[in-house]
């Protein structure tokens, strides 16, 4: 994949992503908080529609808020983007590397 197009969906996704409102806190919420400040994986795992990307948002506004995160910390990527058609195992080490540049 090419370097300038992931520059441009890693901002891209990350403008959306930070800039969602008005969402409802969640009891889970509490229960993620307390692995926020280790370095434990978290997994999210649903049907679609459930409200995992609202979680994540959620989440990530804890993070920022709570554990002072700076946003420029934070990267989300929606994979089911069409323009991620062409993204493949190999292309990780491109992505990761992309996003530190930014």
């Amino acid at each position: 994949m090419d370097k300038e197009r992931l520059k441009e969906l890693i901002v891209e996704h990350k403008e959306k992503f930070l800039s969602k409102t008005g969402l409802i806190k969640r009891e889970i919420q509490k229960k993620i908080g307390k692995y926020l400040n280790s370095k434990e994986v978290i997994l999210i795992t649903g049907v679609r529609r459930s409200g995992k990307s609202s979680l994540m948002k959620l989440i990530s506004e804890d993070l920022i808020n709570t554990f002072k995160v700076s946003s420029s910390n934070i990267l989300y990527l929606n994979f089911e983007d069409e323009r991620f058609i062409d993204f493949t195992v190999k292309d990780f080490d491109l992505l990761y590397e992309t996003y530190l540049e930014i």
